[in-house]
């Protein structure tokens, strides 16, 4: 069980709320055996509260064939209360006080990676309802028909001595978004000292 208290200040505003949910895991320990499936689940639920009836819940699979390509599986599922700043805010050149609907998300991810050359690629599809999005004029939005995107990523570790370079690049789409741009390639990279 979890108790969360939320307080949000702005001009002409100081309010408080608070929630309670569950939360729950599941999985496998690590096993000897080969091949080893290694899964988990988990999730949480608001039960009561301002945010009551948001929830979120995933898994995952992967299967270690004990050398080479180790395929995988994730999934998860969302429904999330818009926060406290699209629904209300106040400042010199915007007010507003909005009734947003909950938005929702599923997403899946099947993919291949190999430890071995730190390697992995995989497709990914994603579908969002009730997204929210800030118009070009600077104004909270939502959008009243479903974003559905689909894609695929490769990611490639370089180890050098202590260095390591992390490189993912995303190349998706979103055939139908009309309200809400999504970008077509995403780029992430990082260097770590260890």
């Amino acid at each position: 069980l979890r108790h969360e208290h939320i307080r949000f200040k702005q001009i002409n505003t100081d309010t408080s709320f608070s929630n309670f949910s569950f939360r729950f895991s599941l999985y496998n320990g690590e096993s000897k055996k080969v091949p080893m499936l290694q899964w988990n689940a988990e999730g949480s639920y608001i039960f009561k509260g301002e945010y009551q009836g948001d929830y979120n819940a995933k898994g995952d699979a992967t299967l270690f064939p004990g050398k080479g390509i180790s395929p995988y599986l994730n999934v998860s599922t969302g429904l999330v209360t818009p926060q406290y700043i699209y629904q209300h805010y106040y400042s010199n050149h915007f007010k507003w006080d909005n009734r947003f609907d909950k938005t929702g998300v599923i997403s899946s991810e099947a993919g291949v990676k190999s430890r071995k050359y730190f390697l992995e690629a995989a497709g990914l599809f994603s579908t969002y309802n009730n997204v929210l999005y800030f118009d070009n004029t600077g104004i909270a939005k939502q959008s009243t028909s479903s974003l559905s995107v689909f894609g695929f990523h490769l990611s490639k570790d370089i180890h050098l001595r202590k260095w390591t370079i992390t490189n993912k690049i995303i190349y998706q789409q979103a055939p139908a978004a009309k309200e809400v741009r999504v970008p077509e390639l995403i780029s992430e990279h990082s260097v770590f000292y260890s």
